[in-house]
């Protein structure tokens, strides 16, 4: 059975939310992960990486005075999970939709809404380790490894 485009709007606008609620908890995390000193060493996943880079970005002008504990490990788990969810499953199945729907696979305007939603709520939570800055670096990285996954998947 074919979905029809009112179907796959439908199914695209879940995505979104989905994704709105990964981002939102991404951001809590990466504020929680900042007050830890920087323990990895090594990278194996593309995801582990894109981690490395955000976690680069956040440790600017930051000296963290936590040791890496268990709570930094659960952090680092959570934000890792994330990470892939967004890229390796949103990501891909958001691309599926806008392949089907011929949509493009930027979207310049959602982009800045969603970092407007996330430099809110830093404001709106009072996130003291991250800024508009940083959170704007950060989720830049995550739609360019976003993008790129869909872009794969639509075969660009």
């Amino acid at each position: 059975m074919t979905e029809t485009k009112d179907q796959l709007k439908e199914t695209k606008d879940q995505l979104r939310r989905e994704f709105e609620t990964t981002d939102q908890e991404l951001t809590r995390l990466l504020n929680q992960r900042a007050a830890y000193k920087d323990n990895f060493d090594s990278y194996s996943t593309d995801t582990a990486i894109l981690y490395h880079d955000v976690l680069e970005i956040l440790y600017e002008n930051l000296e963290p005075t936590r040791e890496p504990d268990a709570e930094c490990q659960r952090i680092d788990t959570e934000v890792l999970g994330l990470l892939e969810k967004r890229v390796s499953e949103l990501a891909p199945a958001i691309a599926n939709i806008k392949k089907r729907l011929n949509q493009p696979t930027y979207d310049a305007e959602k982009e800045k809404e969603k970092i407007a939603a996330r430099i809110k709520q830093i404001e709106d939570e009072r996130l003291e380790y991250l800024n508009s800055d940083k959170i704007t670096r950060i989720f830049n990285l995550i739609f360019k490894a976003s993008k790129k996954e869909q872009d794969k998947i639509r075969g660009f």
